[in-house]
């Protein structure tokens, strides 16, 4: 999982320095897929569904950091928002992440409408 996590990360141009690598697995790991391989394996991973909360805000507090003027109205603020809505983000990361991520059963189902939005936010 290491090896193929740094693969990734490295196709992206990101260098995830070795403290910091259970964290850049935990961001390609999907729920079912950790509880599966905890299930049957001694050392433990952990998947990106806490991460998922730090994501959304990291990307909302930048968005409207770039964005903001004291001339926009409060709607428009959060019509900037839009790009990175669930929808938006759930078609860009199936693009991207689709044969990255670690990922079993119900995972990426269709019914899990957000799935590959969450992982992409980390």
């Amino acid at each position: 999982m290491i090896e193929l996590t740094n693969q990734f990360y490295k196709f992206i141009g990101v260098e995830i320095p070795t403290k910091y690598i259970k964290l850049a697995v935990a961001s390609l790991t999907m729920p079912e897929y950790a509880k599966n391989y905890n299930d049957v394996n001694q050392i433990k991973i952990e998947d990106h569904s806490s991460l998922a909360t730090v994501g959304d805000a990291f990307c909302n507090a930048y968005q409207m950091l770039n964005e903001y003027t004291s001339f926009l109205t409060k709607e428009e603020l959060t019509n900037k928002k839009s790009p990175f809505s669930t929808e938006n983000l759930n078609e860009v990361g199936k693009l991207l992440l689709k044969e990255h991520l670690f990922a079993k059963n119900n995972d990426l189902k269709d019914t899990n409408t957000k799935s590959y939005a969450t992982a992409l936010r980390l």
